[in-house]
């Protein structure tokens, strides 16, 4: 790879770097990146501070040099160590001047005017340069309000394309000797935003729809206790009901005494050892009274019980420990005296047991939470399945991940100190105003402060409407609340051996699924960063997913000065 050299005023090429020791080229999303080169002192004559650094990997990002230091290794070999940020630092060099409002437009269309009005038709000319504004995107989240008063420039791009979901770059096009300003989105390119879901019904084999309980079993039994079948109901023959009454009627004695009733019933069920099961019953019981089924596997019953006075679903994963005919049972005890009411009784809905090894397939056996929420019944027992399609002219989802062998290295931070639940701001004319993040209470709430006054409240003698003005502190507060929350950041070192490339496959600012099962972290994140280096050892890359923790120190003096 070539590195050319380019003058800052003519953009003409004046010298190439074809011999270095490494090139290191950070990029950012919505930030102004920076690079570092190590050369041979052979190029001290063409590596000067101001001119730009032109990477043929990257006709994006041109780089600006700002820092040239000469060193020598404990051979005596010297060398030059350059440094410096890429051209978007130029946009520092301007001050936004006056006061400015904008009320419900594009943020890109903010930005842009800002630019023109400080780099390409300014009123004084001595501050123009050849520079063109290429592309205006329409931000994910829509218009908004902003204000500012003498602003640094730069200062007020990144906010407007940070806070917008909006990535910029300035470079140096050496062909059409201008500079060249762009703002972009980034791709979606998540499976939720390139594939159609639908979803469809599957039906499976439940292994009790060929046969019914048989009645007049013995079970838990007590004096004069027994048992009460009857048939038929919401899901036809498939099985019996049982139901049991609790009832005692003291004040009217023509309808005699009933006993309580309890014991189980019962079904023989062949089973495998090596298949995983779900067991669901369902119940009313408005009583007292314990409730509970299991199988009967070598000798023993385990019953999963419950004594609330509901109506439930009783569900559970079960491995038999040997395979061969069991026994399935639904039991009922004793009901509470206490509950002894006219007209109270005990109902069971169904039971069922499902063969998931058989209906899934051998390691594709759903969780517990998954049988719970999908399988169900409408006259035949089935379950919900979802059924991705690629959208036609999408982007390709991507996943970056250790387990698919596109990440070799993952670091994750979570950074919770700078966390902030309410804001109260101070705005200009005594307006103040509090953002809400979330809905914590007690300990939980963490408040912070924002001194916004810097805001100004009249545009051209005219005063900015109340809730014109509020929206404009809202979004001038942005930059610092965004690092007053709860931060998330993975990085990730690239498989270079993987068949998606950077730059061509993905880019900065595209949304990506990341996920790590060692960490148990899985979430759609934009590409925030990128650091690339060329060495003597070859090429690799960094990327860096989601918003950048904050040093503490930094954010503590920014709730102390307020947002710029």
């Amino acid at each position: 790879m070539e590195i050319y050299i380019l003058d800052q005023s003519t953009l003409d090429r004046i010298g190439t770097v074809d011999i270095y020791e490494s090139l290191i080229w950070n990029t950012y999303f919505a930030d102004i990146g920076s690079f570092e080169l190590h050369c041979s002192l052979d190029y001290f004559h063409l590596l000067k501070e101001e001119r730009l650094v032109q990477n043929t990997e990257d006709n994006n990002h041109t780089g600006l040099i700002e820092y040239i230091y000469k060193t020598e290794d404990q051979d005596g070999v010297e060398s030059l160590v350059v440094k410096g940020r890429m051209a978007e630092i130029l946009l520092s060099r301007r001050i936004a001047d006056g006061q400015y409002a904008y009320e419900s437009l594009q943020p890109a269309e903010i930005a842009a005017n800002l630019i023109t009005n400080s780099y390409i038709t300014p009123t004084d000319e001595a501050r123009k340069i050849n520079l063109e504004i290429t592309s205006l995107p329409v931000a994910p989240a829509g218009v908004i309000s902003y204000a500012g008063a003498n602003e640094n420039l730069a200062t007020e791009v990144k906010r407007i394309c940070g806070e917008s979901d909006l990535g910029f770059y300035l470079k140096a096009d050496d062909e059409q000797k201008k500079y060249v300003f762009s703002m972009f989105t980034g791709e979606n390119r998540t499976e939720e935003a390139n594939t159609e879901t639908e979803i469809e019904t599957v039906g499976i084999q439940n292994l009790l729809t060929n046969g019914e309980f048989t009645a007049g079993l013995s079970g838990w039994t007590a004096n004069g206790y027994g048992l009460t079948t009857v048939s038929g109901g919401s899901i036809g023959q498939m099985l019996k009901k049982t139901k049991l009454w609790d009832w005692w009627d003291e004040d009217d004695h023509s309808q005699g005494q009933r006993p309580l009733y309890s014991g189980y019933i019962q079904q023989h069920i062949n089973v495998d050892s090596e298949h995983l099961y779900f067991i669901q019953v369902k119940t009313n019981n408005p009583t007292d009274s314990v409730v509970g089924f299991g199988i009967l596997d070598s000798s023993a019953c385990t019953f999963m019980c419950t004594g609330e006075s509901v109506q439930k679903k009783l569900s559970t994963l079960y491995v038999p420990l040997s395979s061969g005919t069991k026994t399935f049972a639904m039991g009922y005890g004793d009901l509470s005296d206490e509950k002894q009411k006219k007209g109270a009784y005990l109902l069971s809905d169904y039971g069922f047991v499902l063969d998931l090894t058989a209906t899934f397939g051998v390691g594709k056996e759903p969780t517990i939470d998954w049988c719970i929420e999908n399988i169900f019944y409408d006259g035949g027992w089935k379950y919900k399945r979802q059924v991705i399609s690629f959208i036609p002219n999408a982007n390709d989802p991507l996943v970056f991940s250790r387990d698919r062998d596109t990440l070799i290295e993952v670091e994750y931070t979570k950074d919770i100190t700078n966390e902030c639940t309410h804001v109260y701001i101070d705005g200009n004319d005594d307006v103040k105003t509090v953002i809400q993040i979330g809905a914590a209470e007690g300990l939980k709430r963490k408040e912070g402060y924002l001194n916004l006054s810097s805001i100004p409240r009249e545009s051209g003698g005219a005063v900015i409407p109340l809730p014109s003005y509020l929206a404009m502190l809202h979004y001038s507060a942005q930059a610092t609340i965004r690092k007053m929350i709860v931060s998330e950041l993975v990085t990730g070192k690239l498989y270079l051996l993987s068949n998606r490339k950077y730059g061509r496959d993905f880019h900065l600012g595209d949304i990506v699924a990341v996920t790590d099962n060692k960490i148990g972290f899985t979430s759609n994140l934009r590409i925030t960063s990128a650091t690339q280096v060329w060495d003597t050892t070859g090429y690799s890359i960094s990327v860096n997913f989601g918003e950048e923790v904050p040093n503490i120190y930094e954010t503590i003096a920014l709730v102390a000065k307020g947002a710029k």
